[in-house]
């Protein structure tokens, strides 16, 4: 991966990480994935280290079936 392509806020020394994702649009229904976030963001304290853009990874000529 191209190291532009991933924007970084932080670059703290990590144990142990974990990561959440959540995704706009259709899988998103109701705001549950964003919604789900929002929640362990605020009951962690959780902060943003980085950021990156789906369409490197996601392929939009797919179908779901």
């Amino acid at each position: 991966m191209e190291p532009d392509r991933i924007i970084f806020f932080e670059h703290p020394v990590l144990r142990q990480p974990d990561m959440v994702a959540a995704f706009l649009g259709w899988p998103n229904a109701a705001q549950v994935s964003t919604g789900t976030v929002s929640y362990i963001i605020d009951q962690l304290s959780a902060v943003k280290l980085a950021e990156m853009k789906s369409d490197d990874y996601y392929d939009f000529a797919a179908e779901r079936k």
